[in-house]
């Protein structure tokens, strides 16, 4: 059921930003409706515990924030030029550190333009959404891996 409702929101997002489908309704009572548009290839949607923003991961590598609704006009974090995107490659995973609220790291999975896996933390300063510190603050490599 997470699956379906997780498809149906990334299919929302993907969607054309004039078009204003009807919220879907689910047999459990749950509701997809449309909160922002106009992404590139995105992946999934997440969100540190206790943050109200949403965290939306376009393939391409891009990481856009969603706040009240709006999409900040800045990517929170622009991996655009590190990334190699295509087929089942690219920006394809976000993890918050469990204590993200506190410390502002975050972690990202992307294969590099040579086809490599790399996972590489972040960290945000006080304005958690400025892109260029989220960019240009600690960023340390934490794995590496060749793939087949």
């Amino acid at each position: 059921m997470i699956v379906v409702l997780a498809a149906t929101l990334l299919e929302i997002l993907a969607s054309d930003p004039t078009s204003s489908p009807p919220p879907i309704a689910t047999a459990t009572g749950l509701r997809a409706a449309v909160v922002a548009s106009g992404f590139e290839a995105p992946l999934f949607v997440t969100s540190p515990p206790g943050d109200p923003r949403l965290f939306v991961v376009e393939q391409p590598g891009r990481i856009r924030v969603i706040r009240g609704g709006h999409v900040l006009a800045k990517p929170f974090l622009d991996l655009t030029v590190k990334v190699g995107y295509g087929g089942e490659r690219g920006l394809l995973g976000l993890a918050f550190h469990p204590a993200y609220a506190r410390n502002g790291w975050f972690y990202v999975d992307y294969t590099n333009r040579n086809g490599d896996t790399r996972v590489e933390r972040y960290h945000v300063g006080a304005d958690p959404d400025v892109p260029t510190r989220a960019a240009a603050r600690s960023c340390s490599r934490s794995s590496s891996r060749t793939q087949p």
